[in-house]
C-alpha cells in the first residue's frame, strides 16, 4: 500500500511544481509549496494523512487563484 501513497505522491508533487512555476499569484506559490513539502513527507513516511491534507491544500489554493469575473461569461 505504501507504493501507492508514494505514487500518488510523486503525481500531487509533479503536479504542485507545475503550478508553482506558473508564477500567477504569491497564494498559489505558497499553497504549491506546502503541498510539495507533504508530498514529500509522503514519499518518506508510509502515512495517507499528508497526502491527503497536500491534496487538499493544493486544490483549495487552486480554486482561489480562479478569476471570478472571466468565469461569468
Amino acid at each position: 500500500m505504501h507504493y501507492i501513497y508514494q505514487l500518488l505522491a510523486v503525481i500531487l508533487i509533479g503536479t504542485a511544481i507545475g503550478a508553482a512555476f506558473s508564477g500567477r499569484n504569491n497564494v498559489l506559490l505558497f499553497g504549491s509549496l506546502a503541498a510539495i513539502a507533504l508530498g514529500i513527507v509522503t514519499v518518506a513516511v508510509p502515512s495517507w494523512m499528508p497526502l491527503a491534507v497536500g491534496t487538499v491544500i493544493f486544490l483549495v489554493v487552486q480554486l482561489m487563484q480562479r478569476d471570478p469575473v472571466s468565469s461569468r461569461g
